[in-house]
């Protein structure tokens, strides 16, 4: 596997994940995004082009990244976090996000023990708060 490969060469200060997931991974759902209409494929993975198999974008969420580092990768939580948030702000010249520091734009996913999300915080306000 590539990643397993890169994540083996690399100091994991110096890898990046990003995503281009533009939609929920719900098999079957449609969209109209960028004046096309897209369809979630059959796995909820991939967006295509409504009747083609043009590749349109991914499912594929920044949880869902950490989920794969973490438990199938054996990567530890922090060194993902820190390939998910901290360094593609770093490279990104995005100083003002990445890291949980005074002064910054408080962004924030708290998880529990399980990594399930339980409470999403963007620019310091709660948007989402699991009520389980």
């Amino acid at each position: 596997m590539v990643v397993a490969a890169v994540l083996r060469a690399r100091s994991f200060q110096n890898i990046c994940f990003v995503t281009d997931s533009v939609f929920e991974p719900t098999p079957g759902a449609r969209v109209k995004y960028m004046g096309r209409q897209l369809q979630v494929s059959g796995d909820g993975r991939t967006l295509s082009l409504v009747g083609e198999e043009t590749l349109a974008g991914s499912c594929c969420s920044m949880l869902d990244t950490l989920h794969s580092l973490v438990h199938t990768l054996a990567v530890p939580v922090g060194e993902a976090v820190a390939m998910l948030s901290e360094n593609p702000a770093r490279i990104a010249g995005l100083g003002h996000i990445g890291t949980v520091e005074v002064g910054k734009r408080a962004d924030l996913l708290l998880l529990d023990q399980e990594l399930k999300l339980q409470r999403t915080i963007v620019a310091g306000k709660t948007e989402f708060e699991n009520e389980q």
